[in-house]
């Protein structure tokens, strides 16, 4: 939010668990709490938690991650559904999950919701790159 340029690239080394989401999204917001869960449950593990939200304007992204203290990567995505990453991941509809191995590379596009069974996924990447 500090209107930092930061690159999937960056945080090579850890697997990506990336949430893309949009304010008016109640899927998406219903997530949230789940996702708060499993940051503070994998908080001393190899992996980086990515929000990136999809509102048309930056204003209501601000306000709801300033409103409910959202912590972490907190990404917006210029140009909504026309963005590089909704173009780069074919995103057609939200909330939605991917994950990305520690190279970068994808693992799952279409990933578990925190509030589903992703940590099974979490939990067979991270003891092969942890080993």
């Amino acid at each position: 939010m500090e209107g930092q340029d930061v690159k999937l690239s960056d945080l090579k080394g850890s697997l990506v668990y990336i949430d893309i989401w949009a304010t008016w999204c109640g899927p998406c917001i219903d997530e949230h709490p789940h996702w708060d869960e499993l940051k503070l449950e994998y908080a001393d593990k190899r992996v980086a938690f990515l929000t990136v939200s999809i509102d048309e304007t930056r204003e209501p992204w601000e306000k709801m991650v300033k409103a409910k203290k959202m912590d972490g990567y907190q990404w917006f995505a210029e140009n909504a559904w026309k963005s590089d990453l909704t173009l780069h991941f074919m995103v057609n509809s939200i909330p939605r999950f991917i994950l990305l191995d520690e190279a970068g590379k994808i693992i799952d596009p279409s990933a578990g919701r925190p509030s589903g069974m992703i940590r099974e996924s979490l939990d067979k990447y991270l003891a092969k790159i942890e080993g």
